[in-house]
Order: C-alpha cells, then structure tokens, then sequence
C-alpha cells in the first residue's frame, strides 16, 4: 500500500506502538482462553460467552449479579470465531500504530476502552431485549478508526485510505455473515463516533 499522507511512527522513528501490542496480546490470549475452555465441550465454552459476554437483557434483569456490569468490558476482549478476531486484529495495528503515534498510549488506551464501552451502550439501547452474547473489539476498534479518519484529513486525504477503510467495512460484515456471534452495527456505530469526537480532545497541542 502506498504510504499515508500523516507521517507513519516507522518513519518517524518513534517508539514501539507499546498499547497496541498489549491490546492485541490481550485479544488474541482471550481467544485462547475460548479455545481451550470449549475443546471438546462446546456447552462449556457457550458458557464462558454467556457469562462474559455482553447480554443486554441481562442488565436489565433484577437481581443480577455483579459480574454482569464487568461484561461491557469483558465483551470487548472476546470473539465468536477466528475471522472476527482477525479482522479486528489487523485493523486495530493498521490504524491504531498512527492514533497511538499521534496521541500516546495511554491517550490511546482511554480512547479504545472509552469507545468500546459507548458501543456497548449503544448495542444496550438499539437492542435492549437481546439475549445473545455480544462479542468483540469491533466497536473499540471503530472507535480507533474515527481517530484515524480526522488524523488522515488533516493529512489531504491522501494515501489508500479510502481501501483500507473498504477492506475493514468488508471483513466486519463477514464476520458478521459467516461465525461472529451478536454482531452490534449500532455499536460499531457509536465507537466510530465515539473516536471522531474523542481524537481533538486527547491530541496533545501542537507546539
């Protein structure tokens, strides 16, 4: 792919993207953790999922246990197949090296979890009812991808911006399409908007 139009961290010479690394180490530990809880017992991994994954009526039940409140967050590190987590995998070290390198890591840890916890609102509110788990990143990762988007504005919108965004936009709906377990459009659609709004807060001041 040609180069962005924002400088990228690897010509810039700046350090390791240290969060993305971490978030992606997490993620994909998660998904290990499914594959050996549900080798040979799918009823034990469908319970690990039910239990940690986002369940909007859950939340809404009375007398739920405290677990369920951790599962907006939990949800977030959990993937109903192997193509979800990839997907979101790969997206999140295309646009987050850029987003991390423009705002530091811990600016950019706030602005995924912040993302993906509104998305989780946002799959809440749009489907209060539902009883599948929800899973995945997908949401924190929109959330990165807006940030991206404003940072790749400033830059002329030059670059292969627009295919990379298509590719991601694809490889969301198959996963949805093909093994992702309670895909949450709305959800996405809030973490997207959630890093538009975010991203001129946390970027540090030009000087």
């Amino acid at each position: 792919m040609e180069a962005l139009a924002i400088a990228s961290r690897r010509e810039s010479g700046l350090q390791p993207p240290w969060t993305v690394l971490v978030l992606l180490l997490l993620l994909v530990a998660a998904y290990g953790l499914e594959l050996w809880v549900g080798r040979g017992d799918a009823g034990a991994l469908a319970s690990l999922l039910d239990r940690w994954g986002l369940v909007p009526r859950e939340l809404r039940r009375p007398g739920a246990p405290l677990s369920v409140w951790w599962t907006p967050l939990t949800s977030m590190f959990l993937h109903g197949s192997a193509l979800h987590l990839a997907s979101n995998a790969v997206f999140l070290w295309w646009f987050g090296v850029e987003v991390e390198a423009r705002i530091g890591g811990l600016r950019f840890a706030g602005l995924y979890l912040a993302s993906g916890l509104v998305a989780a609102a946002c799959h809440v509110l749009s489907a209060p009812d539902a009883f599948a788990p929800a899973l995945g990143a997908s949401g924190a990762v929109a959330g990165v991808v807006g940030a991206w988007l404003l940072l790749w504005r400033d830059g002329g919108w030059g670059g292969s911006g627009w295919a990379v965004l298509a590719l991601w936009g694809v490889l969301q709906v198959a996963a949805g399409l093909f093994g992702a377990t309670g895909v949450a459009w709305w959800a996405h659609v809030g973490g997207l908007a959630t890093g538009l709004l975010l991203l001129p807060r946390l970027r540090p001041d030009p000087t």
